[in-house]
């Protein structure tokens, strides 16, 4: 499933984001930009270095997804 930047920002196609999201059970989704700033954090860590040389950008607004 990996894609991008191997070793460095690893990610997957839109394709294989929606096959998961429909495997755990989501109706709704929605692609956020995934430009070469983007970073994930799960739990406050960082699972990903940007591949954009400048690194991380400030954003206006955080998404975050948590089961019920």
């Amino acid at each position: 499933m990996k894609e991008g930047f191997p070793g460095k920002a690893e990610g997957a196609t839109l394709t294989q984001v929606a096959q998961l999201l429909k495997g755990i059970g989501c109706t709704e989704a929605l692609n956020l930009d995934g430009g070469g700033s983007s970073c994930l954090l799960i739990n406050g860590k960082e699972t990903i270095t940007p591949s954009d040389k400048t690194g991380q950008r400030a954003v206006p607004a955080v998404f975050m997804v948590r089961s019920r």
